[in-house]
């Protein structure tokens, strides 16, 4: 917390769309910084013409900021209103090199930190409300990277070097028709993040390449799609160490960076008194991923390009505008993407969302600072079974928190996890129809614990694997490549194996190869082709002759087992597309054994002794928890996670013996 200020300095809010601006004065490096608060403005008035009666042209041209606050310990002073005035180091920083880039002019602004009175918990939640509405009105959004490195000058050049190269791989792909397929893309990274503008190909373009296509005897060669053919430096070249460093920055990781640089109508991206195309740097990610020579984990070296990769998803659906109609645009969906992004307040886990949700207005009311994280994320919950996405809740939701005042099934959206609590992704839930039932009829009692809803607990977890682990402690990887398998990997796998191998007459009457692979794969996904799925089972059989043939995996010694990887790493096409096919999303999870005999993917706090649930209106079945201190015949549970388990998924239970639907709670 600052120190405390003089009163006087802010002004009541009365009207409900009111906020605050301050003008930036110029100054020199070594002059205090001079900001005045300026009186309430009500926003509406900020909508009205320009030539109308009564506008304000300079309030029309204020500038948003976006940068992260950093540690709240340690401040600086500024005068605001010729009153002394505490903030970070962070946006002492920022307001000091805005003045050097400013060159001299008043700049109008809104800063949170400033205009919202801090200590006043009802005008906060009042303002946060109108968060979306700020950013979005404004002339431009300043968003901070922070200061910047030595060797900033170079970020810009390169960006410039892979948009202009990638706008000419777009052009290439549209002339010649060319399939990135056989030539070794990334189309695996690029596949989830978004387009980008196809331009127009230019007649000087379609005559290179025929000339070209005949130098290489009528055909181009694979290489002609790739960013580096096209003047984009090789990885050696220090501008990419720049670039990593870049991202460096914790503001990508900040979750109100999403809202505020999503909605901007204009960004201007800082770095250090420098400024970087907001457009190059978004795009930069897609043609990286698509025509990059290599992994984008090689190209930003392990730095966090998640946050850029929500960023450009995000600016696509805002730009596509929010439907109503759209599940995918509720809150309730959004607040997957704080599981990758940090707030110092728990509560801005969801508050920080609903700006980029189509039914955020339903929710803004609720806003609530006075209370605890966990009250504020029961009281969500609640809203979110009274508006019909009970089933979705209960997704996220699992005995993931260590903080006792959340039930099972209420999710703990501070924990920062890419991972989740889920099996099966959101995209494949369509798929399947494990209930019966369309509707899921659930009840929560005043203390807002308890969870009460139908359901049909009909086996039980008889036998768990090891655990997938991922390759680094933030679960933030890709695939793993054949040439980074490590024991895990292939334990995982070996344990797989040999579950499903000892199934026998198993309901689906496949072989334990095929139940082994659509497990694994969770289905397999309705848009996989009949000819990958023919590579898969072969590098199913090339895996289980590898783990299981004669001597097994696991009575192999360390020499053994060392001879084993280096036979995978020279086989990588054989195995490659089952590792690629299902191995990120089946990163802490576990196969299981049911008592009926049914094999599943399952979370890894599963274990032996957990029961398979069916929940009314839930398309994949559940694992629940016996509560402590509960009879064996009290229907009161733990919600563990949900599963897939194969010949289960599409309402085959509810012809099992001792299939019965009952109300259950959960806690």
């Amino acid at each position: 917390m600052a120190p405390p200020i003089k009163k006087g300095i802010y002004k009541p809010l009365t009207k409900p769309a009111e906020i605050r601006l301050l003008i930036l004065e110029p100054g020199e490096d070594d002059e205090l910084i001079k900001c005045i608060l300026l009186n309430p403005t009500d926003m509406d008035s900020l909508d009205t013409p320009a030539e109308s009666e009564g506008s304000n042209d300079l309030l029309r041209m204020y500038h948003a900021l976006s940068y992260v606050w950093g540690d709240p310990t340690d401040q600086r002073v500024i005068a605001v209103n010729w009153t002394p005035f505490f903030v970070t180091a962070n946006l002492y920083s920022l307001l000091s090199r805005l003045r050097v880039i400013m060159r001299g002019e008043r700049f109008v602004l809104w800063v949170d930190a400033i205009c919202i009175d801090q200590s006043n918990a009802v005008e906060r939640q009042t303002q946060v409300s109108l968060m979306s509405r700020i950013y979005r009105q404004s002339k431009a959004v300043i968003s901070d990277i922070g200061e910047a490195a030595e060797d900033a000058h170079l970020v810009n050049p390169l960006l410039a070097s892979i948009s202009e190269a990638g706008e000419t791989c777009v052009e290439l792909e549209k002339v010649m028709g060319l399939s990135l397929t056989s030539s070794g893309a990334n189309q695996s990274d690029a596949t989830s993040l978004g387009q980008v503008p196809s331009p127009i190909p230019s007649s000087e373009l379609k005559g290179e390449l025929k000339d070209l296509a005949a130098e290489a005897g009528g055909s181009i060669p694979p290489t002609f799609l790739r960013l580096e053919y096209h003047g984009v430096p090789s990885l050696s070249d220090p501008a990419w160490t720049a670039f990593q460093g870049l991202f460096k920055s914790s503001y990508f990781e900040r979750l109100w960076i999403l809202q505020e640089f999503v909605l901007a109508p204009q960004i201007s991206i800082v770095y250090g008194i420098g400024q970087i195309s907001a457009t190059e740097l978004i795009d930069s990610i897609f043609y990286l991923s698509r025509y990059g020579s290599t992994t984008l984990d090689a190209y930003f070296s392990q730095c966090k390009w998640v946050g850029l990769t929500t960023l450009s998803l995000e600016k696509h659906t805002i730009n596509e505008k929010l439907h109503a109609d759209d599940p995918n645009t509720f809150l309730i969906h959004k607040l997957n993407l704080g599981r990758t992004h940090r707030a110092s307040d728990a509560r801005d886990k969801i508050y920080a969302l609903m700006g980029l949700s189509s039914d955020g207005n339903v929710y803004a009311p609720h806003i609530d600072y006075s209370q605890p994280y966990e009250v504020v994320y029961r009281n969500f919950a609640k809203l979110f079974v009274q508006n019909g996405h009970g089933i979705e809740l209960l997704y996220q939701a699992g005995v993931t928190s260590d903080s006792e005042n959340l039930p099972s099934w209420v999710p703990d959206w501070n924990i920062i996890d890419r991972t989740l609590n889920r099996v099966v992704e959101h995209a494949e839930i369509s798929t399947f129809k494990a209930s019966t039932s369309s509707a899921a009829a659930m009840q929560i009692d005043d203390s807002g614990y308890t969870l009460t809803l139908t359901a049909a607990v009909f086996d039980t977890v008889v036998s768990v694997s090891p655990i997938l682990e991922p390759l680094d402690a933030n679960h933030e990887t890709g695939s793993p490549k054949i040439g980074l398998v490590i024991p895990d990997i292939l334990s995982f796998f070996f344990s797989g194996l040999e579950f499903s191998r000892n199934l026998t007459d198993y309901p689906t009457m496949e072989d334990s190869l095929e139940i082994f692979l659509r497990t694994y794969i969770r289905g397999p996904p309705i848009d996989i082709s009949q000819n990958e799925m023919t590579r898969l089972r072969k590098g199913v059989r090339a895996m289980s002759q590898r783990l299981l043939i004669g001597k097994t995996f696991m009575d192999k010694d360390t020499t053994e087992k060392r001879d084993l990887y280096a036979e995978l790493q020279q086989n990588e096409e054989d195995l490659k597309g089952l590792f690629d096919a299902g191995t990120r999303q089946a990163f802490l999870r576990r196969f299981c054994i049911t008592e009926r005999g049914y094999f599943g993917l399952v979370p890894w706090r599963v274990q032996a002794g957990d029961q398979v649930a069916i929940i009314a209106g839930g398309p994949v079945p559940f694992v629940l928890r016996q509560a402590e201190d509960q009879k064996p015949l009290e229907q009161v549970y733990r919600l563990v996670g949900d599963g897939y388990f194969h010949g289960l998924m599409h309402r085959e239970a509810a012809a099992l013996d001792g299939y019965v639907d009952k109300s259950v709670t959960l806690v």
